[in-house]
């Protein structure tokens, strides 16, 4: 039931190793020096680890090899602990959010002005363990899970079967937003877990914005016509103070770069929860 898994465990190494020089397999070559020992200093920063390491230990039962069938009870209780307050303390805000704002200086023309595949890979990672962490603690207006709730198909356990991993299939799921897709119906779409979900990442990004634009985001360019999918179908006030919020977003929500121009319940927990595990190989 967790083949899907594999490629969870696999992918981290393949997207921060692509074009590796023979100094360090998670330091992407032709990049400045000035990114290099940024980067180098990342993957040894003890505070990072500490971090990542208890969101992996929260979710080490849905990790890759795992044959373990978790009922809908199970994995309530993983969302309790995943969601508590204990958990967030061990993984603040703050932290990532003080690595990205070092990040953006030190790697400015890999980010943005000569784009390396490699250190935009490790930078979306970065970026996206906060929002989706408090996406998928997201509930709705009955206090219930939302990442509990069918949110549309999701078609991507196949991927598991795979020898290369499709992060394609990440970004065609809209798995970061728990499957919420922009051509869902309105009563699929306009529900107080859409708010909610989508509002993860507004927040996020109205604090710190995504430097390279969310358009070139292999795992998060789908906010965009969802957000704009949300407006049409949901009506402009929607997402009430979020919407406001994304207004200050500028081109980070609609793409342009600073600088140039399963329904099955244990296959969505699965995505959710071992996603995080990219974290690790930061």
């Amino acid at each position: 039931m967790f083949k899907y898994l594999a490629i969870i465990s696999i992918l981290a190494p393949v997207i921060l190793a692509q074009n590796t020089t023979t100094e360090s397999p998670l330091i992407p070559s032709g990049i400045s020096d000035k990114c290099k020992t940024f980067l180098t200093a990342l993957n040894t920063d003890s505070s990072l680890t500490a971090c990542t390491s208890s969101l992996i230990s929260l979710t080490s039962a849905y990790g890759p090899g795992s044959t373990t069938t978790h009922s809908q009870a199970s994995v309530q209780g993983s969302l309790s602990s995943f969601c508590s307050a204990s958990a967030t303390a061990a993984c603040p805000e703050s932290l990532i959010r003080g690595k990205l704002t070092e990040f953006y200086p030190a790697c400015s023309v890999e980010l943005v002005e000569q784009p390396n595949d490699g250190v935009l890979s490790i930078y979306d990672v970065l970026y996206a363990i906060t929002p989706l962490k408090t996406a998928v603690c997201a509930k709705d207006d009955s206090g219930k899970y939302c990442a509990l709730r069918s949110q549309g198909s999701a078609n991507v356990k196949r991927q598991a079967d795979a020898i290369t991993p499709n992060i394609q299939a990440y970004h065609d799921s809209n798995l970061l937003f728990l499957f919420l897709k922009a051509e869902l119906e309105n009563n699929v779409l306009c529900t107080a877990c859409t708010r909610n979900i989508l509002s993860s990442y507004i927040q996020f990004e109205s604090n710190i914005p995504y430097v390279p634009g969310i358009a070139n985001s292999d795992l998060l360019s789908g906010q965009a016509p969802l957000y704009t999918a949300v407006q049409s179908k949901c009506g402009e006030n929607f997402l009430s103070g979020s919407v406001a919020a994304a207004g200050s977003l500028g081109n980070s929500l609609t793409g342009s770069a600073i600088g140039r121009a399963g329904n099955d319940l244990e296959a969505r927990m699965a995505a959710l929860m071992g996603i995080l595990s990219l974290a690790a190989m930061l």
